[in-house]
């Protein structure tokens, strides 16, 4: 998804100078796919579920799941309509 696979033992990713970004392009495709074939509920929530806490370290590793974080809400919320909106978890 853009950035590079974790390392076995992990490996810090990040650096002063920011993080490796990410591709969001095959989930916007799977959520887009899920909204036009689910738009109501039984989908009740969906989770980032990235854990990369040890490989996005420090405040830039914070920072940017943060933005993962808001971009996922962002493309949830242009795809559900509130009503309906699959709830944002992690």
């Amino acid at each position: 998804f853009g950035r590079p696979t974790k390392l076995v033992p992990e490996q810090p990713l990040c650096t002063n100078a920011g993080c490796p970004p990410r591709n969001h392009s095959n989930l916007e495709a799977l959520l887009k796919w899920t909204a036009s074939h689910y738009p109501k509920p039984p989908i009740a929530a969906f989770e980032l579920g990235n854990e990369l806490d040890h490989v996005l370290n420090g405040e830039m590793g914070a920072r940017s799941q943060a933005q993962d974080f808001l971009a996922l809400r962002q493309t949830l919320g242009g795809l559900w309509p509130d009503i309906h909106r699959p709830k944002l978890v992690g």
